[in-house]
C-alpha cells in the first residue's frame, strides 16, 4: 500500500513537474487589428474588381516622415478589399495618407497601442478617424466603403 502510494505522488510530482508556464507553444494569439476598406465608383462597381485601378495605384503614406505603409489585396465575398494590418503602423498616433493615382481618397487618423503579454505581443487601434471622406461602415463585415470618383 505504501508503494502504491509512493508511485501515485511520484507521479502527481512528475506531472506537474512537466508543466512549464513558459510554454507558448500552446498559446493562441489574438491577432493584430486590421483596417479593411472597399473602393467602389459612382455606380457602386468594385474599382479593383473591374480593373479601373490596380493595386500599385493606391499608395498609403505617414504623412509624419512620409514613409510607405504596408497593406494588401484581400479577396472577401467575391470582392476585392484593401487590408492595412495595425502591426504595419508603429506605436503611438500617425496620420496617414490613402491615394489612389496621386489623388488624395482620405486621411486616418489612428492610434496604436501595443500590448505585450508573456507570449504574445499584440498590435491594436486604440482610436481611429477617417477625415475629409465620406464613407459607409458595414458591421458585419468591419469594412469601410469609399466613392472613387
Amino acid at each position: 500500500m505504501k508503494l502504491r502510494s509512493i508511485t501515485f505522488l511520484l507521479l502527481i510530482f512528475c506531472f506537474f513537474n512537466s508543466c512549464d508556464s513558459n510554454d507558448c507553444e500552446a498559446v493562441v494569439c489574438v491577432p493584430d487589428s486590421t483596417f479593411n476598406f472597399e473602393l467602389l465608383d459612382a455606380e457602386n462597381n468594385n474599382i479593383l474588381d473591374s480593373g479601373v485601378i490596380t493595386i500599385s495605384d493606391i499608395s498609403i503614406i505617414d504623412l509624419a516622415n512620409q514613409s510607405s505603409i504596408d497593406f494588401f489585396r484581400n479577396d472577401v465575398d467575391n470582392s476585392s478589399i484593401i487590408t492595412v494590418s495595425s502591426q504595419s503602423i508603429s506605436s503611438g498616433r500617425k496620420t496617414l495618407s490613402v491615394t489612389i493615382s496621386n489623388d488624395q481618397l482620405f486621411q486616418l487618423s489612428v492610434e496604436t497601442v501595443v500590448t505585450k503579454g508573456e507570449c504574445c505581443s499584440v498590435v491594436q487601434f486604440s482610436d481611429f478617424e477617417i477625415q475629409e471622406a465620406d464613407f459607409e461602415f458595414d458591421d458585419a463585415t468591419g469594412v469601410y466603403t469609399f466613392i472613387w470618383q
